[in-house]
């Protein structure tokens, strides 16, 4: 079978799935409050676009549509520099441990 080639089993796949979104999750909590505490005022500032004049205090609560908060600013789709940026280091960084670690499948 194709899994036992591969040494996949389904307990490691559902675990590596499990493991990812936590992962995910986590680094994407921490990456939000980053961008909420002015740290880096620069990437700060682009992020509260979105909170403050997009989706404002004045605004309707439920939008017709979607508002892009990156017109006028680069982005890839409308994912902003503000999270392109950090996110890119999170993963070079999480790319640079695992090779430290030598993280590779064994194999017999």
């Amino acid at each position: 079978m194709l899994y036992e080639r591969l040494h996949v089993t389904f307990v490691g796949v559902v675990a590596t799935l499990v493991d990812s979104i936590v992962v995910a999750e986590f680094a994407g909590y921490w990456l939000h409050r980053l961008l909420h505490s002015d740290r880096f005022p620069a990437l700060s500032r682009g992020h509260l676009i979105h909170h403050f004049l997009v989706y404002g205090p004045r605004q309707p609560m439920r939008a017709g549509g979607y508002h892009d908060a990156t017109d006028n600013r680069f982005s890839v789709g409308n994912v902003g520099i503000e999270w392109l940026a950090p996110s890119a280091i999170i993963i070079v960084v999480s790319q640079s441990q695992k090779a430290a670690r030598h993280s590779s499948p064994k194999r017999e």
